[in-house]
């Protein structure tokens, strides 16, 4: 690209931005929120005859203040001499206005493929606080593509099968995460030592806290309604995603996050009782429980419950609906339902034939593509080759 800036006669007119995609496809880097899968490299190259647009910045010299991508946009702008629209979440850091600099930068992880995740991250370039929403959850979830193809998984497993991992290497397959993790970048930056309960780092600790949570409510983060939820309220209030999530009678967040959090909240909302079965509050995932919630009328409320009745030994409560959404015509519920059979492992063999008989419709016309779109057809797909994989029904060499 230089090259040709330089032939054409531009190289001496052209801001040159360079940077990379979010970390190495490798465990604990990119779709992880730690520093590995954060931090990337990131160069502007500006020319001589617009050094003024350098925000006082020498050649060579190196911004410290945290930078996040959505700060991007706006510093473009701003050297392109555009006005910036309020609508614009960044800041910008380079050209002819120049924003307050950041004192953090935030991160988020949902679903990557077919593996749903609900975790934030806020960062000072330092310390690092992260907040995973679904502990329950492996770090190593499973699944087509990252969990059984990637080269350094297969050696970490064949490691730790034969015993050579020690105590810091295993916890990458630690059966829960934690709630929350702190590290301190300058005396850890491999971000082993969880110091989250470290009293040295209590005030730190709570003012980054305090920060994801106003982050989290002032940006209206629709990650604490599932896919197929945002989406239905979407549709019944005849507005956008975004539109929907703005406005507090359609999207409570505030008592939502304070139920996903682990609190109380007197709310009546269907997303406040999907993360009270997600997070195995025993009034809600009681038996008596469980035989209402999976007739639920909010379908992403009725898989939840199902997946918990199934891992309870009530397959013959679970299994139904299951079996029911993995074909549903919302794509979004149907990978929902797919990766609950996925989830419960042993107890998905009576439907075997139903979870194959949905991932064959599934199906493209034999290209080089194992389904007919590498979206939810594909993700869905993948989880339901792994629910026959868990319950014993297929290996996975059975799907290459």
């Amino acid at each position: 690209m230089i090259d040709g800036l330089k032939r054409d006669g531009l190289w001496d007119n052209t801001i040159v931005w360079f940077f990379s995609d979010h970390g190495h496809g490798l465990p604990r880097h990119k779709r992880w929120l730690l520093d590995s899968g954060l931090r990337v490299p990131f160069l502007v190259r500006i020319p001589p005859k617009y050094h003024h647009l350098a925000g006082g910045l020498k050649p060579g010299s190196e911004y410290q203040p945290p930078v996040s991508f959505v700060d991007f946009a706006p510093t473009v702008l701003s050297q392109a001499g555009a006005p910036i629209p309020d609508m614009m979440q960044g800041r910008p850091f380079l050209g002819n206005v120049i924003g307050q600099p950041r004192e953090f930068v935030f991160a988020a992880r949902d679903r990557a493929d077919d593996m749903f995740e609900v975790s934030r991250a806020v960062h000072d370039g330092r310390f690092i606080y992260i907040r995973h929403f679904l502990p329950r959850l492996p770090y190593l979830q499973g699944g087509r593509i990252f969990g059984n193809q990637k080269e350094s998984l297969a050696e970490l497993r064949r490691a730790r099968d034969a015993g050579e991992l020690d105590a810091i290497s295993s916890q990458i397959f630690a059966a829960r995460k934690p709630t929350e993790a702190f590290y301190d970048l300058e005396a850890d930056p491999y971000e082993i030592d969880n110091r989250i309960a470290d009293p040295r780092h209590e005030q730190r600790i709570e003012r980054m806290r305090g920060e994801l949570e106003q982050w989290i409510l002032k940006h209206r983060d629709t990650g604490f309604l599932t896919e197929s939820e945002y989406g239905r309220r979407a549709k019944a209030a005849g507005l956008t995603i975004h539109e929907m999530a703005q406005r507090p009678e359609y999207y409570d967040l505030p008592a939502i996050l304070e139920v996903a959090t682990g609190g109380e909240a007197a709310t009546q909302d269907s997303a406040a009782l999907y993360w009270r079965i997600v997070h195995r509050d025993p009034e809600a995932t009681s038996m008596k429980a469980l035989v209402s919630h999976v007739r639920h009328p909010n379908p992403s409320v009725a898989v939840a419950a199902a997946e918990a009745a199934c891992l309870a030994g009530r397959t013959d409560l679970g299994l139904p609906v299951l079996e029911k959404n993995i074909a549903s015509k919302d794509l979004k519920l149907a990978l929902e339902a797919a990766r609950s059979m996925f989830n419960i492992g042993p107890a998905a063999r009576p439907s075997a034939a139903r979870i194959e008989q949905v991932r064959k419709s599934l199906e493209g016309d034999g290209g080089r593509r194992r389904y007919r779109d590498f979206n939810y057809a594909s993700f869905t797909g993948w989880a339901l080759e792994g629910a026959l994989v868990n319950c014993g029904a297929a290996e996975w060499a059975d799907f290459n």
